[in-house]
C-alpha cells in the first residue's frame, strides 16, 4: 500500500506564528509525472480539492477569483463514487464547489526559459488564481541538491517495489493464500 500526505504551514493573522499542519491525501486526488518511479523522479505532482468560493476569497494568496464560475461538484470516478456513497459522504456533499487544482513541479515562465520549482493553482478548470516560484525554496539550505524535496508533499509504502511509484500493500503478498 501506498498513502500520501502533504505538510503546510498554518499562519496566524500576525503573518509571523503559526504551526504546521500534516494531512493525508487521497489517493484518488494525488497525481505526479506518470513516467516517474519515485518523487524525485517526478518533473510534478498536483493536488485535487474542492473548495467554496468563500474559502478561496479568505486565502490572500489567491488573485483573479472575480471570474470564476461556481459550478458542481467536479466529475469523479465510479469508484470515488461508489467510496463516497458507502462512508456517507455522498449524502453531505454540498454543491456549490470548485475544483482546485494544485500543481507543484517544473515549469518554464517564459517561452525560451530555464525550467524552475513553481507552484500554480488552477481553480475551476481555466483561472489560474496563484502563479509563484516555489515559496518552500526560500528556506533552501545548501546541502540540498534537489527541488523536488521542496514540494509539501511525502509518500509512504509498506513495501517498497523496485522502480515503481506505488508501494506493496501489507495483503497483497498473501492475497494467494486467501
Amino acid at each position: 500500500g501506498t498513502g500520501f500526505g502533504k505538510v503546510s504551514w498554518s499562519f496566524q493573522k500576525n503573518k509571523k506564528d503559526g504551526h504546521p499542519m500534516i494531512e493525508a491525501v487521497d489517493p484518488l486526488a494525488y497525481y505526479f509525472d506518470p513516467s516517474a518511479t519515485s518523487r524525485q523522479d517526478s518533473a510534478f505532482e498536483i493536488h485535487r480539492v474542492e473548495r467554496t468560493l468563500s474559502q478561496l476569497k479568505k486565502n490572500p494568496n489567491y488573485k483573479n477569483l472575480k471570474n470564476l464560475q461556481i459550478s458542481q461538484s467536479a466529475a469523479k470516478s465510479a469508484w470515488e463514487t461508489r467510496r463516497d456513497a458507502v462512508t456517507g459522504k455522498a449524502a453531505l456533499e454540498i454543491q456549490g464547489k470548485i475544483e482546485v487544482l494544485e500543481f507543484w513541479g517544473k515549469f518554464a515562465p517564459e517561452e525560451d526559459g530555464d525550467e524552475e520549482e513553481f507552484l500554480i493553482t488552477l481553480a475551476g478548470n481555466e483561472t489560474v488564481i496563484r502563479l509563484e516560484k516555489n515559496p518552500y525554496l526560500e528556506m533552501a539550505v545548501d546541502d540540498v541538491v534537489d527541488d523536488v524535496f521542496y514540494r509539501p508533499f511525502f509518500i509512504m509504502k509498506h513495501a517498497d517495489v523496485p522502480h515503481e511509484f506505488y508501494g506493496v500493500g501489507m495483503v497483497e503478498p498473501i492475497e494467494k493464500l486467501l
